[in-house]
């Protein structure tokens, strides 16, 4: 599966991006899990 949980840090600065345009960014089970796993 590609990521569909980008992140990305700058300096003090986390950027989270989902990345399930064809989806609508839905949130799904794996979705929510890699978004827990971005903010810890």
């Amino acid at each position: 599966m590609e990521n569909v949980v980008i992140y990305e840090k700058k300096g003090n600065i986390g950027k989270i991006t989902l990345n399930k345009p064809d989806q609508r960014n839905s949130l799904d089970l794996i979705t929510v899990q890699k978004l827990i796993e971005a903010f810890k």
